[in-house]
């Protein structure tokens, strides 16, 4: 009796160890996802009238008509620079680049002038300076000719010198000078006549205020001038001094 419960029970095991496997071999099958109505849109032709009368009637003609609008013009901006005749100090020509390049690093050392690097029809030439009066550049020419460059020599060509206009502000625009006034700016004093006029051309070139030199014995000072009002001298005064003549000072 208590065999065949053995075995019974053995062969129940059995069974339930086979159905369970099976269950485990049934694939599942997912359900279907529904649409969801947010991204889900029937296809509509969308009508155009001209193409649909143009598709409908291809041999007939029609008239566009189109306003086109321009587009505003760039502002542009105020150039910095002018050229000019002047002078420049040439310190090398040769046929090859890398040579000259190696100059450029030598004179960067001479002076603190802009150096030029031209290539004319396949000789680089190196110039340096924007002068716009002879005795300025033979200066820079003699400082070359004792230091690396023996055969540096002055070249007359086109020069670039700045604008009024890159450093005026509204309020200096309107800024005028006559032959009286209370204030006026000593630029400079020296003892050579022939550097006190070509200072006050100078200045005259690069600014329309009226300049001019006195002289005193053996010395000789530039001045521009003469202003009403000591703020526009001073405004006058600030333009200058961040030119070439950062020393000028306000005479009254």
């Amino acid at each position: 009796m208590i065999r065949n419960l053995k075995i019974i029970s053995f062969f129940l095991i059995i069974v339930v160890l086979a159905s369970s496997c099976q269950q485990a071999l049934v694939k599942k099958e997912d359900k279907t996802a529904e649409i969801d109505s947010s991204l889900f849109f029937k296809q509509v032709e969308i009508e155009d009238p001209f193409l649909d009368k143009l598709a409908a009637n291809p041999n007939q003609s029609f008239t566009i008509k189109k306003t086109l609008v321009p587009l505003p013009l760039p502002k542009l901006e105020k150039p910095k620079f002018k050229a000019i005749d002047g002078y420049r100090v040439q310190i090398f020509a040769g046929v090859d680049s890398i040579n000259a390049l190696s100059n450029i690093v030598i004179a960067r050392n001479t002076v603190t002038d802009t150096i030029y690097m031209l290539n004319d029809k396949g000789l680089f030439k190196l110039q340096v300076g924007d002068f716009p009066y002879y005795p300025q550049a033979d200066s820079i020419k003699r400082i070359f000719r004792q230091t690396n460059f023996p055969g540096a020599w002055v070249v007359q060509t086109n020069i670039l010198i700045p604008f009024i206009n890159s450093v005026l502000d509204s309020t200096v625009d309107s800024v005028s000078t006559s032959n009286s006034g209370k204030y006026k700016i000593q630029v400079i004093a020296t003892s050579d006549e022939i550097k006190a006029k070509t200072i006050v051309s100078e200045l005259k070139m690069q600014f329309d205020f009226n300049s001019f030199y006195e002289g005193s014995g053996n010395i000789f000072k530039v001045f521009v001038g003469y202003f009403n009002k000591e703020d526009e001298a001073r405004d006058v005064l600030k333009i200058i001094r961040e030119g070439n003549f950062p020393d000028a000072w306000l005479v009254y």
